[in-house]
């Protein structure tokens, strides 16, 4: 088998969900619209938590660590600056010794544990060799290189320089 150059898509789940779904509900799924297939509301993920949420968190687990410990607060792409800077201020106050935070640019860095809607709502602007421009959106597929890559994914690739230049 070939290996592609560019990311794939995996799904991953919880030790929890699985166990949920083995001894409860083998339907249910995260971020399901459908009855039969919703999770109880005590069934959280880290992109469902406010930033705040997520320092509160950290905070409660803090107190028992004699040194530090890190956690990733997701924030979301449309959360605006002064905001952003205040949950550094939060995570003093509380009394944390580190505080890490993720928002999802692509331009700097696509990351790992990337939403849908963040894809869906993100343009991926390709400039080719001639001059012309191909624009995309992030879960759009592309067909480069005899390969099917979501166009967030040929971005990256091609950022990282595992395809010489467009």
């Amino acid at each position: 088998m070939k290996a592609k150059k560019t990311k794939e898509k995996v799904d991953v789940f919880s030790y929890e969900l699985l166990a949920y779904r083995a001894l409860i509900n083998s339907q249910a799924m995260p971020y399901r619209e459908e009855p039969s297939q919703q999770l109880p509301d005590y069934f959280v993920s880290a992109d469902s938590l406010t930033p705040q949420q997520h320092v509160d968190v950290q905070a409660a687990a803090q107190q028992w660590v004699d040194s530090s410990i890190s956690k990733t607060i997701n924030v979301p792409t449309d959360y605006h600056y002064a905001a952003f800077k205040d949950i550094y201020t939060y995570a003093y106050q509380q009394g944390l010794k580190g505080c890490t935070t993720f928002r999802f640019n692509p331009e700097a860095f696509q990351g790992v544990l990337v939403k849908e809607n963040d894809l869906a709502n993100t343009t991926y602007r390709f400039t080719l060799e001639d001059g012309s421009v191909v624009e995309a959106k992030g879960n759009d597929e592309v067909e480069y290189d005899g390969e099917t890559h979501t166009a967030a994914n040929l971005y990256d690739a091609l950022k990282e320089g595992y395809y010489s230049k467009l």
